[in-house]
């Protein structure tokens, strides 16, 4: 979706051109525990948490609920780290479920094909 967007990708024009091709539709944004703060200062927060529920994952390091809900817990493993190993060629294996390596690869995100 991002890619047929174009331009600076901002979570805000993202859910409203999914809304704007699927009226109607629930979204949900999932984030982890790290980003629970720094949406603030996301571009358009205000009219985003207005479009999209937040669903937030455990992280390493962080507390174990927010917006006063327990978290489901995630491996501790980045999206930035998965996404440079894609860029230099480096396995991503165990990091990411097998539909989604197969989606990186079919697709040829971050640049590069994991080893």
């Amino acid at each position: 979706m991002e890619r047929r967007i174009g331009g600076e990708s901002r979570t805000l024009v993202t859910a409203r051109a999914l809304l704007d091709q699927h009226p109607g539709a629930h979204l949900t944004v999932v984030i982890g525990a790290d980003l629970v703060e720094e949406r603030q200062r996301w571009y358009g927060y205000p009219e985003l948490a207005q479009l999209v529920e937040f669903l937030v994952v455990g992280r390493a390091g962080y507390p174990a609920e927010a917006d006063g809900r327990l978290l489901v817990p995630i491996p501790d493993v980045s999206s930035r780290e998965v996404r440079t190993r894609v860029a230099t060629g480096r396995s991503i294996d165990g990091l990411v479920p097998a539909r989604v390596l197969d989606y990186i690869v079919a697709e040829g995100l971050y640049g590069g094909a994991p080893a």
